[in-house]
């Protein structure tokens, strides 16, 4: 489906141009992590694991459309929400979660409620002061004209949640962009899991490689949070997703063979810290 395929360039696109600086002054912006001193070795290293996952996870939904698979909004967090996020660490979560709703919706074809999700986004995303990195105007046009378009939204998407990470970083929030990173991947396992569950009878083995994919990433995740220990909220979200390396380590190991039964154990193992975190 050729708006399927719109999803990450759009992102990508829609931040560099949100920014609305010279080029130089981008670059000044990007975040420095060999010269902080809070980063330890293997920061730089485990980002970039992780960084693609908005990417990665659209071209997932993209093998479920194709496979027969059917939309529900209930898989996702319903926009409205992101009125109950108070504190910047719920606020982190919710932008990175949302980020992946607005993937999920504008992949399946469902655009009112992409565009609902946007206004989510840019809600949080000015309480966090990261709003530059999403033009909202840019993202509104796209999101409507995905389905006849050739841009790939879900790279535009991408690249708009890479910016905000950096002007986090730029600004020495570098713990909020972490969680923010951990919001997106709970999220995004939690409905690819859902969906697999609801369709498990036309599920393939390519549909399992993509949802083994991003389960890989818990690890990085887990790294990253892991770094910032003298932060109180990334200790908070670290302890949560603790709880869940057992199941997600079964299915790292097993990239093809979980059966349902064993997906929909780690599907509810995933909602119990979504729960937690994030509704």
């Amino acid at each position: 489906m050729r708006y399927c395929k719109g999803i990450i360039m759009l992102l990508m696109v829609c931040v560099v141009i949100g920014c609305g600086e010279s080029e130089q002054a981008i670059v000044q912006e990007v975040y420095d992590y060999e010269r902080d001193s809070l980063l330890i070795e293997g920061y730089e290293e485990e980002l970039p694991m992780v960084q693609s996952a908005v990417w990665e996870t659209a071209k997932g939904y993209e093998k479920m459309i194709t496979a027969g698979f059917k939309y529900s909004s209930l898989y996702s967090l319903a926009p409205a929400r992101v009125s109950q996020y108070i504190t910047n660490k719920e606020k982190a979560l919710g932008l990175g979660a949302f980020c992946s709703y607005v993937s999920y919706a504008t992949m399946n074809g469902q655009f009112q409620d992409a565009l609902n999700g946007l206004n989510a986004i840019l809600k949080l995303a000015d309480d966090l002061k990261v709003r530059k990195a999403f033009d909202k105007d840019l993202l509104t046009e796209i999101i409507k004209s995905a389905k006849d378009s050739t841009i790939d939204v879900a790279a535009v998407l991408q690249d708009a949640v890479d910016q905000a990470e950096k002007h986090m970083h730029s600004n020495n929030r570098a713990e909020l962009a972490t969680i923010m990173i951990a919001g997106g991947w709970i999220e995004a396992m939690y409905v690819s899991l859902s969906m697999v569950n609801a369709n498990y009878d036309k599920v393939n083995d390519g549909i399992k490689l993509s949802v083994w994919s991003h389960s890989y990433k818990y690890q990085s995740v887990m790294k990253l949070l892991a770094i910032f220990e003298d932060s109180k909220d990334c200790r908070a979200v670290e302890g949560v997703l603790k709880d869940l390396r057992k199941p997600v380590w079964g299915m790292m190991s097993s990239p093809r063979g979980l059966s349902q039964q064993e997906l929909v154990a780690l599907q509810s193992s995933i909602g119990e810290a979504r729960q937690s975190l994030l509704a």
